[in-house]
């Protein structure tokens, strides 16, 4: 519900919320991969999960299941991603939101 509102209503209740407290990493992980560095659960919160990372210098970490597996990985990339909403843009804009060409 957070990631992907169905629709303006459920965007505009959701909007607010701070996706890092709530969104868990095995919503995000990408495929296992042979990383080094530490382990974290999939049910770890994305807060968590970037505290970790920062104070272990990574940008990625193993996923495992409740027995140990490896069963994906996360990086500081899709944590960032996670965190800004998703804007559709229309027309080639920069971030002062004049069109390029009218600069």
């Amino acid at each position: 519900i957070i990631l992907n509102p169905a629709d303006d209503y459920i965007r505009d209740f959701v909007k607010d919320i701070n996706r890092a407290r709530v969104i868990r990493v095995d919503s995000l992980m990408g495929p296992p991969a042979d990383v080094a560095g530490p382990e974290i659960s999939g049910s770890t919160r994305l807060d968590a999960a970037t505290r970790l990372m920062q104070e272990q210098k990574v940008s990625q970490v193993k996923v495992i299941d409740d027995t140990g597996k490896q069963v994906g990985t996360i990086s500081l990339d899709q944590i960032v991603s996670s965190m800004v909403e998703k804007v559709e843009l229309s027309g080639n804009t920069d971030t002062g939101g004049r069109s390029r060409d009218a600069a």
